[in-house]
């Protein structure tokens, strides 16, 4: 199992997180998250992840809290949804 960082800085003060898990050359999990700063405080925006068996998307209030989910029905691994 080997896992890959390609986390970024889009902006002085936008990161992207952007980590996936890879066995035996396919890709298991996976989590981006969007993150902004302001005030002094880095803040989630959004996350896309494999958590929970299924990719989904994670909107998340100023606060830090979920604000809605949207699943995406997509299952380990996750690289077979490119290929045709």
């Amino acid at each position: 199992m080997a896992e890959r960082d390609a986390s970024i800085y889009l902006e002085s003060d936008v990161f992207l997180h952007d980590v996936f898990i890879v066995e035996r050359g396919e890709i298991t999990s996976f989590v981006l998250q969007l993150e902004v700063y302001e005030d002094g405080v880095w803040h989630p925006v959004v996350r896309c992840d494999s958590a929970h068996g299924e990719a989904h998307i994670d909107y998340i209030n100023p606060g830090g809290s979920e604000n809605n989910k949207t699943w995406l029905g997509v299952t380990a691994p996750i690289n077979t949804i490119y290929q045709t």
